[in-house]
Parts: C-alpha cells; sequence; structure tokens
C-alpha cells in the first residue's frame, strides 16, 4: 500500500472557496427593509379594503347543515369495526363532520 504524498489541487481549492465563504457569511448582513429608492416609500405596502370587503367580512357565515347524510360515514364506521380498532381519534372539523357523525349516530360510539 503505497502512501499518500501530497493532498490534491482540489481538496485545497475546496477548503479554500469554504474559507472563503465562511468569511463572507461573518460579514455584515444586508438589511432587507433597506430602501432602495424614494418610491418604495411613497406607496402603501397594500391597499385598505373597500366597503364591500369590509361588509363581508363582518356578515355571519352561511348557515352548516346539522347532519351530514351523503360523506359514507356509515360504511367506514362499518369498516372500522370488522378491523376490530379499539380508539379512534378523531379531529372533530367540518371536514370530518360526517365520519363523526356516523361514528356516534351509527356505531353507536362503542366498540362491537
Amino acid at each position: 500500500m503505497s502512501k499518500r504524498s501530497a493532498p490534491d489541487a482540489s481538496r485545497r481549492n475546496f477548503l479554500k472557496g469554504a474559507t472563503i465563504a465562511s468569511a463572507a457569511a461573518l460579514g455584515t448582513p444586508v438589511s432587507a427593509n433597506t430602501p432602495t429608492s424614494g418610491l418604495a416609500n411613497a406607496r402603501p405596502k397594500a391597499m385598505p379594503p373597500g366597503p364591500r370587503l369590509a361588509a363581508a367580512d363582518s356578515m355571519p357565515p352561511p348557515a352548516d347543515p346539522v347532519s351530514q347524510t351523503s360523506s359514507g360515514g356509515d360504511f367506514m364506521v362499518d369498516v372500522f369495526k370488522t378491523l376490530d380498532i379499539d380508539y379512534l381519534a378523531m379531529n372533530c372539523a367540518s371536514s370530518f363532520r360526517g365520519l363523526h357523525e356516523a361514528v356516534i349516530n351509527h356505531g353507536g360510539n362503542t366498540k362491537p
């Protein structure tokens, strides 16, 4: 087995580049909020909401259905029962409403 005589030139170049890059990273950072011209301060960043948007934000949401009948949750509850699942962790959000209702009403909220 022969000994390595000298490090490769590519390794030296890599170490030089890494040293220069780390020194440049330690320099003073450029602030992102520094305005580049006087025009940036003259314009507002966002337009204020108009009267239609303000009225839409203050109105109550449309009525939600009390129960979901078209979700297929009853079938899913039957699948859960055949798989012998002990516990079901569920987020009772609007996307899980039909399944949540089926677990409680169709499944009786119990394991068979």
